[in-house]
């Protein structure tokens, strides 16, 4: 069965599509990060910060269902702006959205690397390339990294319910291996450690604790905006479709709060932020190398989902753009064979294959960055809401999308970016208008002579 007016085949369930909204919201990060969100934030300060992110985006993912529903097309916020906003606004928002997919695959899969030194800790630190920052990237952690992106380029080639059903087998191992995780934690470990010395963090107050890490919410909960870009290949109704985003929303806040603290429950936290991995450490001392093994498993699962969902997400977003002429028009191309853009997926693969070898420490830089891009999608997608609503509840969520989507780069700019990364946010926003000029060049050029 196709979608309606598109070549693309309806075979995402809506156990898939809660697996891709749920997989790419929790990947590598709430395993790797914690050290870091200790030390902003405290264990309490981020388990209060992922409910209250929840409560922010709340009326942002109800505009985007709505939008969904009223135009249930490939493409998603690009679509809407293009169709309701006009041009220049829909490839600005693709414009970003797609640094966004693009650098989380790549950051995901230099997480591999990291995953492999947890069981054999010089896998992949032979052959030493270059140094950028603190990373050395060598030999074996670009062929690590490269394999992990090789693999899920080919699962996506084969058609998307084979990605779909690749996407619900690791989101399913991630959750059961997350929840024997926080449960054995809870069970076998002290709560007080969590709040000794304290909830929060140790260099801020408990109020700028708590917005630090909401922050970074657009970040760590991009991936409930998916849906959108996969519609055309759900089997149900749009408007089924927010019972898989709604929920995807709610069990990544559970997650990203109870893995954190759970993290701390086998020591005072303030030592766990010297640790690489406290989710690891606390598994091992808790529950011995059957929860290493299991809590390994769940990380590799969360990075795969990470990387699959993204993918998923990245090429129909090109696919978009391609149908609209504001990225090679072959890029829209269907395979006869699997129904799938494999043009478009061969070049998000190649773009996250060369993102590799910038490194993680530069990738983590580029991943905030895309923060920024994530809230520029949730400002348009407000207002092609606005501007479509027909009844007042309908402004009043339109209007709270927008407010919300401020507030969240307001925090962004204050508390979470650098100086060196609102550079890079200015450097890619002068590229995409030159690359915009280009492409309006180009068609000028067309009609002239044609």
């Amino acid at each position: 069965m196709e979608s309606e007016g598109s070549s693309l085949p309806r075979e995402l369930t809506t156990l898939n599509v809660f697996s891709v909204v749920f997989g790419s919201i929790i990947g590598w990060g709430v395993f790797t990060l914690t050290p870091v969100w200790l030390s902003s934030s405290g264990p309490w300060g981020v388990a209060i910060a992922a409910y209250l992110s929840v409560l922010l985006l709340l009326p942002i993912a109800l505009s985007y269902n709505f939008m969904t529903v009223k135009h249930p097309r490939v493409g998603g916020e690009f679509e809407w702006a293009y169709v309701f906003l006009g041009r220049s606004s829909a490839f600005f928002v693709g414009w970003w959205l797609l640094l966004s997919y693009t650098s989380i695959i790549a950051l995901n899969a230099t997480a591999f690397p990291l995953w492999l030194k947890v069981f054999i800790p010089n896998a992949v630190d032979y052959i030493p390339i270059y140094i950028v920052g603190e990373y050395t990237v060598s030999l074996g952690w670009l062929v690590a990294s490269s394999t992990l992106v090789i693999v899920f380029t080919v699962i996506n080639g084969f058609g998307v319910r084979i990605s779909g059903m690749a996407q619900t087998l690791v989101t399913f191992i991630l959750i059961s291996t997350g929840l024997f995780f926080i449960t054995t934690s809870f069970l076998l470990g002290d709560v007080r450690n969590s709040w000794n010395p304290s909830p929060w963090s140790l260099n801020s107050t408990p109020v700028l604790s708590v917005f630090r890490w909401v922050a970074i919410a657009p970040w760590a909960f991009l991936g409930f905006n998916s849906i959108p870009q996969v519609i055309e290949e759900y089997r149900g109704k749009p408007a089924e479709s927010v019972k898989a985003l709604l929920t995807g929303l709610l069990v990544g806040a559970t997650f990203y709060a109870f893995i954190t603290v759970a993290s701390t429950l086998s020591t005072p936290w303030d030592a766990l932020t010297k640790v690489d991995l406290p989710t690891i450490y606390t598994a091992e001392k808790l529950t011995g190398q059957v929860g290493v093994v299991l809590l390994s498993a769940g990380a590799l699962a969360g990075i795969c989902s990470g990387i699959n969902g993204f993918f998923l997400m990245s090429s129909r977003l090109a696919y978009a753009m391609a149908l609209r002429k504001l990225l090679p028009e072959s890029f829209s191309e269907i395979n006869p064979q699997y129904r799938v853009p494999r043009k478009a997926i061969l070049a998000v693969g190649l773009a996250a294959l060369t993102a590799t070898f910038l490194g993680r420490a530069l990738l983590t830089r580029f991943v905030r960055i895309a923060s920024f891009g994530v809230v520029i999608a949730y400002l348009f997608t407000g207002l092609t809401h606005l501007k479509t609503s027909e009844t007042k509840l309908e402004k009043l969520i339109s209007v709270a999308t927008l407010a919300n989507a401020l507030f969240f780069l307001m925090l962004l700019t204050t508390l979470a970016l650098e100086l060196y990364e609102k550079v890079g946010i200015t450097v890619y926003f002068i590229a995409s208008l030159i690359t915009y000029g280009i492409v309006k060049l180009k068609e000028r050029k067309k009609r002239i002579y044609t």
